[in-house]
């Protein structure tokens, strides 16, 4: 699932009308995560339910982030719960699968040598 089908998802299901801008802007905030040592750790060391379960603070460190850098696209995010449980569980699926497609590409090289 693409970044851009997550936001049009959104828009459909809650009127909402996230941007091209704020797809850009919440392309860093999954960028930041696939950085984060301590949640690329977790992904290697637990299952997918058990990262779900401690995501929220990833997210959340995410969200205060884009508080201080797009405060509309914050409000618009954490004033909706259900946008928000949305988002974050899209988000989550997305970091989840790019992460392992990279840990897939990584194993594969790693072969070649």
């Amino acid at each position: 699932m693409k970044l851009s089908k997550i936001l049009k998802d959104l828009n459909d299901a809650f009127g909402t009308d996230f941007t091209e801008d704020d797809r850009v802007f919440l392309g860093r905030v999954k960028d930041n995560m696939l950085q984060n040592e301590d949640l690329l750790n977790k992904m290697e060391h637990n299952s997918k339910e058990n990262v779900k379960a401690v995501f929220d603070k990833y997210f959340n460190q995410e969200m205060t982030k884009l508080l201080n850098s797009n405060l509309k696209l914050y409000k618009r995010i954490v004033e909706n719960d259900k946008l928000k449980t949305k988002l974050k569980s899209d988000l989550f699926s997305l970091v989840y699968f790019e992460f392992n497609k990279r840990k897939k590409k990584t194993l594969r090289e790693e072969e070649v040598k």
